[in-house]
Order: C-alpha cells, then sequence, then structure tokens
C-alpha cells in the first residue's frame, strides 16, 4: 500500500461508495481465483467483498397418486458477491450462473428434454431478520433451466440496514443472510434450498473521513478475521515491523524490563481465539495515558527507570517506537497486558502510523468494539 498517496488516489482505494450493476471486476476476479471461494462457506476477501463459486440445484417431485415421486433433479454453477457500501448502511449481493453448466440428473430420457429445460427455478439473496431490522430490495431471479444455461448477466439484490432499530453504541447491527432458491412449474415441486448463513455488520459510526471526504454509514461483510500487515521487507516501516515481531514472539527479550513474564496481545494466528487489539479514540483519555505509560519507558522514568527502561537512543534520528499501540485499549496503560518499546528511525515510525490511521479507515475499525490482528510478514 503506497502510503504517500493523495487525492484520487487515495479515494480509488477507499470503502466502496457507488456499487454498479456488476461487481467490482478486478477484485471479484481475484477473490473467486481464491480456493476457498469453492467451498459451502465461501470467500470473505476482505471487509468490503464476500465471493463464492458453488453449485446449487433442485429436486423436482409430481404428486401421483397423492404420493410425491421424484421424478429428476436439475443444477447449475454460479459466482456470487457480496459488496458492502462506505456510506450507506446498505450491502449489494450479486448472482451470476455460469454458461453452460446446467446438469440433468435422474430423469428419464423423454423427460430430460422434452420437460426438465422448460420448469422454472429462481434465486434471491435476502436478510433473514425481521423486517424490523434489515430489508432486501427487489425481487426473485426466475427463468427455465434453457434460459439460466444461457444467461450470462448479473442480478442483485440490496440488504438495507435499520439504524433505527438499534440501541448500540454507533447503531451496529449484525444481519445474517442467505441466498434461497426454490423451483416449479408443469405441477412439478420439491423443497426450497438456501446456502450456509453469511454475516455483515452495518453502523453509522460518523467519525470515518478520508482527505475531506465523510463516510458515516457503511456495511461490512464480518465473516473474516481483520489484520494490518507489515512487511520487513518494506523498507519504509522496517525497523517497526521488527520491533512488532520480537514483541509477539518474544516478549520477555523487549524494554520495559518487567518483574513478572510478559504477555503481549494482538498477535495474527488467522482466528479469533487469541486476544486482539481493540481501537480507541486518538486524542481520548486512553490513549493519552498509553502515550504517558509509554513516555516513562521511553525516558527511563518510574517505574522504568535506569535498566528497566529504554537504553538512551539519539531522538535526533529515532523515535521511541510503542506496542500495542497507542490507539488500542491494550496500550501501555492497560492493566492486562505488557507492552513494548523499541527505538526505530524516525520516518519509519510515521509511515508505520500512517499506515495504521489508513487501516482504521479502510478496514472501518469501530472505536472499542472491533477486535483486530497485527501480522508481521517477510
Amino acid at each position: 500500500m503506497d502510503l504517500t498517496q493523495e487525492g484520487a488516489k487515495a479515494e480509488a482505494l477507499a470503502p466502496p461508495s457507488q456499487l454498479g450493476q456488476k461487481p467490482p471486476s478486478k477484485k471479484t476476479k481475484q477473490c473467486l481465483a481464491k480456493q476457498t471461494s469453492n467451498t459451502v462457506w465461501g470467500e470473505t476477501y476482505d471487509r468490503w467483498m464476500w465471493c463464492q463459486k458453488y453449485r446449487i440445484g433442485f429436486k423436482y417431485y409430481l404428486k401421483v397418486n397423492n404420493r410425491d415421486v421424484y421424478k429428476g433433479s436439475v443444477s447449475l454453477a454460479y459466482n456470487m458477491v457480496t459488496v458492502g457500501h462506505g456510506k450507506t448502511r446498505t450491502a449489494r449481493t450479486y448472482f451470476q450462473a455460469r454458461q453452460g453448466s446446467v446438469a440433468y440428473d435422474d430423469w428419464n430420457l423423454v423427460d430430460r428434454y422434452a420437460t426438465a429445460p422448460y420448469l422454472d427455478f429462481s434465486v434471491i439473496a435476502e436478510c433473514i431478520q425481521d423486517a424490523k431490522y434489515c430489508q432486501t430490495v427487489r425481487g426473485a431471479a426466475e427463468h427455465t433451466w434453457e434460459d439460466w444455461d444461457v444467461h450470462k448477466e448479473w442480478k442483485y439484490w440490496d440488504t438495507y440496514s435499520h439504524e433505527e432499530a438499534s440501541t448500540a453504541k454507533d447503531k451496529v447491527l449484525f444481519h445474517q443472510w442467505h441466498l434461497r432458491w426454490k423451483g416449479g412449474g408443469k405441477g412439478y415441486h420439491g423443497p426450497d434450498g438456501t446456502t450456509a448463513e453469511r454475516t455483515i455488520r452495518c453502523d453509522s459510526a460518523n467519525y470515518f473521513q478520508s482527505f475531506g471526504v465523510r463516510y458515516p454509514k457503511a456495511c461490512v461483510n464480518y465473516d473474516v478475521v481483520p489484520r494490518l500487515t507489515y512487511r520487513i521487507s518494506d523498507a519504509r516501516v522496517r525497523g517497526v515491523a521488527r520491533h512488532i515481531r520480537t514483541a509477539q514472539n518474544e516478549p520477555t527479550k523487549t524494554y520495559p524490563i518487567e518483574f513478572d513474564p510478559k504477555v503481549i496481545p494482538g498477535k495474527f494466528t488467522g482466528t479469533r481465539d487469541d486476544r486482539g487489539l481493540r481501537r480507541v479514540p486518538d486524542n481520548g483519555v486512553e490513549s493519552k495515558a498509553n502515550e504517558d505509560i509509554k513516555k516513562t519507558a521511553c525516558e527511563r522514568k518510574a517505574p522504568y527507570e535506569g535498566w528497566r527502561g529504554l537504553p538512551p537512543f539519539n531522538t535526533k534520528t529515532h523515535d521511541c517506537d510503542e506496542y500495542p499501540f497507542a490507539s488500542t485499549a491494550e496500550g501501555a496503560a492497560s492493566w492486562d497486558w505488557a507492552f513494548s518499546v523499541r527505538a526505530v528511525p524516525y520516518s519509519e515510525n510515521r509511515a508505520a502510523g500512517a499506515l495504521l490511521t489508513w487501516y482504521y479507515f479502510n478496514d472501518r475499525i469501530l472505536y472499542g468494539q472491533d477486535e483486530f490482528w497485527v501480522q508481521i510478514r517477510d
């Protein structure tokens, strides 16, 4: 990520604020290329996009002497994408049948060609909560199987989150949605089907902005472990990345020196099982307390005077970097967790801070509610 971007370039990387009739082509292609997209759960690519390429089908029955008699099944392969909106409490789900993917199973020879291709099949993406909390707009997409096999356009549905139904901070609401399908026609029937439920989180937090543009509301895909990544190979943040790696993996080898073994949270392991970090306001009471405690360790003041504090360093060329970040509830002033400080080049500390600020914005990390983790890569 380019930390020096300005204006239109940064806006291009900002959360989606215009949802078209098709999902973003480049990002969709990258998402669908992930192996996990071809699973029952799909791929939560990031906070703004979820995708899936899978197959669904329908079993058709006829009533014969008041009994349901199975006649055959039809299925198709599809691509599906959900994109969260960065300025409104909306998420759009796109669905595309893959051309030539329709398959007919178990039909007798006559019905395979004379009946099955002309039966109806419909799909709709829907929020499964009460309409008080969320509502999906646009009706089901319905075609015969013959038509589904040649159509390539994207269908889409919008899910709206009703902020007035929330009593939580920032008007947060969590919504579950799924794709539902059914078939019929010519007296044939069968049971509806649904995909696995996925979760979106919507909020009305009014403190997100970038380059003078405000993003007062949003919906994000929640089924992902939020993570900030620093790379040691990135010369702009190398010293900070090395510091965090040491703090996460070998905390007892960091300053300040504590009498009890250090436990420092926030390491990304791929799950939410380990303790993450929680964002707090930059100029709030908690971040100020974190800065004050950090300063005592950096300047060898009580309770970290002498050998317990960070050894002297050149303050003209280096900063005192801290982890966990001062903008988190797990920072230096936390009673539950230890912290680490290290002298790093001034420019690297500033670049890492800029990336952290951009990450909070781009992943829409809410104050006090979103846990996130930090990943260090070579």
